[in-house]
Order: structure tokens, then sequence, then C-alpha cells
């Protein structure tokens, strides 16, 4: 707002376009991190075992012999 108060463009944007790109920027982001980032959280910490080092021992651990 501060900008556009000294000038009427900024290579040829204007207020109103720039805060039409802000806007769908901003629901494309939040769309994202409500449908798709939970899912590659989930996918990718497999609930934080790799993060912690908990899944090489998973991986390691001995078969039931039973």
């Amino acid at each position: 707002m501060v900008l556009f108060g000294q000038i009427k463009t900024l290579n040829g944007w204007t207020l109103a376009s720039t805060l039409a790109l802000l806007g769908v920027y901003l629901i494309v982001s939040a769309l994202r991190s409500l449908f798709i980032g939970p899912g590659f959280e989930a996918l990718a910490g497999m609930e934080g075992d790799i993060w912690s080092g908990k899944f090489d021992f998973t991986l390691l651990r001995p078969l039931n012999t039973q």
C-alpha cells in the first residue's frame, strides 16, 4: 500500500492486479496446506518415526518366532 501510494503502476502492475495475485497465492497456499500437506507429512514422516530414528529399529527388529 505504501508503494502504490506514491506511484500508479509498477512495471505494468496496478494495485488491484497485485492484490488479486496475492489473493490467488494465499488461496492456493491454504488449499495446499489443507488437503495436500497432511498427506505429505504422514507419508514422509511416518508419524515421526523416520525423523526420530525409530524407523531403523522397526526395520531391524527380529521376527517373532512363534
